[in-house]
């Protein structure tokens, strides 16, 4: 008894110990649709420090399946086990996934379940669409997707859906019958394999409807698929044609039956899908209950053929009451604009056309739908055509008629009015357009109306067209071509037709004065004439003109005569000579045969002849023409000169120029080796175009030309330089230069140069202060083709110069320039005189070379202390005695002879102006009785300056002290030329918006006209201005007497606003001079009337007027 409790209690404790690990540590969710497998990971981990075994197993539902059943973790180690399943129902399936341990004490399980989606389908089919009331049949292939035979049985679920839009006839969903239907219920399908299952959708209530076709097995598993359908309105179960003029509006009457004949055919659909049911008698009666033939309120809508609306071209009830009269329900439905078993529609278009449009009327039990064509014709088009064109010619205008209806249309046409002419009537075929041909034919110039009615039999359409035509000269018969020399008779036969109903006798007029022939032409009534032309012209070229056949009644028949005139042959060919840029004359001897003077013209073509346009020649006599001949390119051309007059002809002759080559022009040029020597010439442009020319040179190494690039403008001429630079001693060096353009010519130049020895080279100067270096270059250049050799020294330098190079010997390549640096150091006020001399080393030439260049070193002294600073108003005079120290002086400044002079920058504003403003000089203010005053001016010089300024300025100037013996002192000096004072005050008064003006005149100070600007000071009022503003100024006259005439300037005064005095400042500058004027505008002063009465009498006389004075006083006014 004992042992046993002990045994009962130890697996008590075991169980208490062992049992809470087979609870579940958490679910696990497989989430998924049909037929999908979903798997999860169960991620495993052992912590110990031992391996742990587990057997894994699904206890509850086989639809789950493992990955592996037997699972090895080492110490510390981790693993995962797949869990899958492929849901093959949409119920939920649950188990328990169990992880057994080799120890007890790792035991572990999981709940495992399904969440499967009963929504998911298959397949999905997105595009039916089918009008309401009627039945579309569907077939589809159903797949079976699992491996085995399956006995599906079939079911339908279904939604209308509600997509933001209502529909009435929503209310009575429950009473129609299912959309969507399938008529078996059950589909038997081999593994592998399809089945064809018929599908039925028979829409009642518009909008979307989404169905789900479920296939069910109990044993083998189930899937979907989903539908999607539209439901539209109904067709139309009647169509209403309509027909009016655009703008008038017509009436319908719109009959609805009581029954709904397609409502009716859809429920009679939903009896026949319940045939063998048992609810077969209910839903009879609820079909007598809900089928048509009720009373119902229908909403009345007009919309497009698009299906939207309004439709602005419709309008009726907006409700309709449908009921029979007398009934019950139509006395309930007075409310509604019209009760009864139809109602009236109004139909109002626009413009002609065809307008489709659809009547919707809506119920909550049912949608019927009415088509409408309505057309619109035309009430009649009006317009106008206008014809224009030369008499005798004609123009067609087609008319097109458009046919858009299913009828032949038949135009018949009424048409009015001279000239005008078309078909009776024209047919257009059905959907075709085809053109009315409406000519306008004027047999002379003319302007006429008419009208043209066009009448559409089958529309009753009429247009209307106010016709008018203007005939403007006729054209042309023809044009007549003679090709012929001068002074050559020709004949040429015309055949003129008769334009006229009758015989006719022509007048014939030509403007061609070489045209002659008979005055008249006779033509029999509806035949051609003959007519012959005699052609004698005397000058040649192109000449255009006509012959005109005038009838008795001023119609008339023309002809264009074209003339190509070919000159005769020349009278004689002449030769003429000439050398180029000179002339020859040759002289043409031409007589006057007639009795009276004529004037030849002269023409001449070819290239430089010359001579007079015009030659007169008297009565019976001869003039002797002479022709010039200056050609500006050699070589051989051909020419002509012709005399022509318009009686006598033309006469021409042949010309042979030559031309033949300038002779080149001698230059000779002597120059020292070196240096270069130049001499100028001039290109004269003969042509009155611009030439650029062609340079060349025989010799590019001794020879230059300046400029490079030689412009001659039309009829001018350029100075160019051409430049020797020698490269051998006693040795001729020799170059052609020319100049040549295809047109101007060419000139040529044999030029002949020699070089003889060196001798003084050009100085060069270099000014430095006093005690400090300065330096400067001498430029020597290796004048030999070859490479030389050249020693560089100083003669006499007299310690203050020195070469900077390194080496005196220098090696030179062939033209090669160098540059010798020199140092001047100067301890002294005054000029230093050297030699730098560049030797030859290889003496080559017998006699030795030397280049000797003359250096000349200035020094001066530049004081550092502040400018002297001059300021005076402009035309005004400053005199002053200004001290200046000579540092550097070595004895007395009193035994310098100093000049002195005031330099001011070239580049200065007004340079001109300040250099004539100021002078100086020097003056002697020692005291020799003042034995400290002598010794302080020993290095003290005084200069008496007078500045006068003729306008203002501000420069920076110097004075400079030059030193007989050489080098000089500079000192800074400033001028300050402040702006002169008023030289006039000018008033003007003005009236507001009235142009006040005062002239005067000016003339330049100087004896010299300068250009001048006039201006007012960018603070002055923009009411004044001054003409001209800038011209030119006119010197100042020696005498001022009545011949004298200065320039006139206006100073202008517009007042724009009452206010105090404007004051202003006008400015008229020259570069030497300036005048300031003050000007002021002012508004007149008001001056009140005087001695004037009251014409307001503000009593009454004391004595009463007289019966006179009454009537004086009634007749004004």
């Amino acid at each position: 008894m004992l042992r046993s409790l002990v045994g009962s209690e130890m697996c008590i404790r075991d169980s208490f110990n062992s049992l809470p690990q087979f609870l579940p540590k958490t679910t696990i969710t497989f989430k998924g649709t049909l037929l999908e497998t979903c798997t999860k990971h169960i991620e495993l981990t052992n912590p110990t420090k031992w391996p742990i075994d587990y057997s894994v197993s699904v206890d509850g539902s086989d639809e789950f399946k493992l990955s592996e059943t037997k699972i090895h973790l080492e110490p510390r180690g981790s693993t995962s086990v797949a869990v899958s399943i492929t849901p093959r129902f949409a119920k939920k399936h649950e188990a328990l996934c169990m992880f057994l341990s080799s120890r007890g004490s790792a035991t572990m399980v999981f709940h495992l379940q399904t969440d499967v989606d009963a929504e998911s389908c298959l397949k999905t089919f997105d595009n039916l669409d089918c009008t309401l009331y009627d039945t579309l049949n569907y077939d589809l292939m159903v797949e079976n997707p699992f491996p085995t035979n399956a006995q599906f049985s079939v079911s339908v679920v279904q939604e209308h859906v509600r997509d933001g839009k209502t529909y009435p006839e929503e209310e009575s969903l429950m009473h129609f019958p299912d959309a969507f239907w399938c008529g078996s219920d059950s589909l038997t399908i081999k593994k592998n394999d399809k089945a064809k299952l018929t599908l039925q959708f028979l829409p009642c209530v518009r909008g979307t409807y989404r169905g789900r076709v479920i296939f069910r097995d109990d044993r083998v598993g189930e899937f979907a698929y989903r539908f999607v359908a539209n439901g539209s309105a109904p067709r139309p179960f009647e169509t209403i044609a309509l027909q009016t003029e655009a703008a008038v509006a017509v009436s319908h009457e719109v009959h609805l039956p009581m029954k709904h004949g397609a409502l009716d055919r859809a429920l009679g659909q939903r009896l026949e899908r319940l045939k063998g049911f048992k609810a077969g008698t209910r839903m009879q009666q609820s079909k007598e209950a809900d089928g048509d033939g009720k009373e119902v309120l229908y909403k009345v809508e007009f919309l497009n053929d698009k299906f939207v609306g309004p439709n602005p071209f419709f309008n009726g009830p907006k409700t309709f009451f449908l009921a029979k009269p007398g009934s019950n329900a139509d006395k309930k439905g007075r409310a509604a604009n019209v009760v009864g078993q139809s109602f009236a529609i109004n139909f109002t278009p626009k413009a002609p056309g065809v307008y489709n449009a659809l009547l919707l009327l809506t119920s909550q039990y049912d949608v019927r739908l009415i088509a409408i064509e309505a057309k619109s014709r035309s009430p009649g088009v009006k317009g106008d055509l206008e014809f224009n064109c030369p008499a005798r010619q004609q123009i067609v205008q087609d008319i097109p008629i458009s046919n858009s209806s299913d009828n032949e249309w038949v135009i018949t046409a009424s048409l009015n009015g001279e000239s005008f002419n078309g078909p009776r009537e024209i047919r257009v075929p059905a959907g075709k357009t085809k053109s009315y041909a409406l000519t306008f034919h004027p047999p002379w110039v003319c302007d006429v109306t008419g009208q043209l009615i066009l009448r559409n039999n089958e529309t009753q359409e009429k247009y209307t067209y106010a016709l008018r035509g203007k005939a403007d000269e006729p054209l042309a018969e023809n044009t007549i071509p003679i090709d012929c020399k001068a002074r050559e008779s020709r004949k040429i036969t015309v055949s003129v037709p008769n334009i006229t109903f009758d015989d006719v006798l022509y007048n014939v007029v030509t403007d061609l004065p070489f045209i002659s022939g008979d005055t008249s032409l006779f033509v029999p009534k509806m035949e051609v004439g003959k007519y012959t032309l005699h052609i004698n012209p005397q000058l040649n070229g192109k000449v255009t003109g006509s012959v005109s056949f005038v009838a008795p009644n001023k119609q008339y028949v023309w002809f264009v005569v074209q003339a190509a005139v070919s000159r005769p042959p020349p009278e004689a060919t002449i030769s003429v000579q000439a050398e180029v840029r000179k002339g020859a004359v040759a002289e043409i001897t031409i007589r006057n045969p007639s009795s009276q003077q004529r004037d030849f013209l002269v023409r001449r073509k070819g290239d430089g002849l010359y001579g007079d346009d015009i030659l007169a020649v008297e009565a019976g006599g001869s003039a002797v023409y002479q022709l010039a001949y200056a050609p500006t390119v050699s070589g051989t051309s051909e020419g002509t000169v012709s005399f022509s007059s318009d009686d006598i002809g033309e006469f021409w002759y042949k010309l042979q120029m030559v031309a033949t080559d300038a002779a080149p022009t001698t230059l000779t040029f002597q120059c020292e080796i070196g240096k270069v020597t130049t001499q100028e010439v001039v290109l004269q442009n003969p042509l009155d175009t611009e030439c650029l020319m062609a340079v060349s040179s025989t010799n590019d190494v001794n020879y230059t030309v300046t400029p490079s690039t030689v412009l001659l403008r039309p009829g001018g001429s350029i100075v160019t330089t051409i430049g020797y630079t020698p490269s051998a001693i006693q040795t001729t060096q020799d170059s052609t230069i020319s100049f040549s353009h295809p047109k101007a010519g060419t000139w040529v130049f044999k030029c002949s140069g020699s070089g003889f020895p060196p001798t003084t080279m050009d100085p060069v100067k270099c000014v430095g202060q006093v005690n400090t270096a300065s330096s400067v270059s001498a430029t020597f250049r290796n004048p030999f083709p070859v490479p030389r050799k050249f020693n560089v020294t100083l003669i006499n330098d007299g310690g203050v110069f020195s070469v900077l190079q390194r080496k005196s010997l220098v090696q030179l390549a062939p033209f090669q320039h160098h540059q010798v640096p020199v140092s001047y150091f100067p301890t002294e006020i005054g000029e230093h005189h050297c030699i730098l001399a560049v030797d030859a080393a290889d003496q080559t030439e017998g006699a030795p070379l030397r280049w000797e260049f003359p250096l000349l070193g200035v020094a001066e002294c530049y004081s550092t202390s502040g400018a002297t600073k001059f300021v005076c108003k402009a035309r005004k005079e400053l005199r002053t005695i200004i001290p200046f120290p000579l540092a550097q002086l070595v004895g007395r400044a009193s035994q310098e002879v100093l000049v002195p002079e005031i330099t001011i920058d070239s580049n200065a504003t007004y340079h001109k102006a300040a250099s004539n403003s100021i002078t100086v000089r020097l003056v002697d203010r020692r005291d020799d009785d003042d034995p400290e005053t002598s010794e302080a001016a020993d290095r003290m010089v005084y200069a008496e300056f007078v500045f006068s300024p003729l306008r203002p300025f501000t420069v920076s100037a110097e004075l400079c002290l030059v030193r007989r013996g050489g080098g000089m002192w500079r000192f800074p000096v400033s001028l300050e030329a402040q702006a002169p004072e008023v030289d006039d005050v000018i008033d003007l008064e003005a009236a507001v918006n009235v142009v006040a003006s005062a002239s005067f005149q000016l003339y330049n100070v100087l004896p010299q006209a300068r250009p001048y600007t006039a201006y007012f000071t960018p603070d002055s009022p923009q009411e004044f201005t001054v003409a001209p503003p800038r011209g030119t100024l006119p010197a100042m006259p020696r005498s001022t007497g009545a011949g004298a005439q200065g320039l006139t300037l206006t100073v202008n005064f517009a007042s724009i606003q009452y206010g105090k005095t404007l004051v202003g400042t006008l400015i008229v500058d020259t570069e030497d001079m300036q005048w300031r004027y003050e000007v002021r505008g002012s508004l007149p002063k008001y001056k009140p009337p005087t001695n004037v009465q009251g014409k307001v009498v503000a009593g009454l006389s004391k004595a009463p007027a007289s019966a006179d004075a009454a009537k004086k006083r009634a007749a004004r006014n």
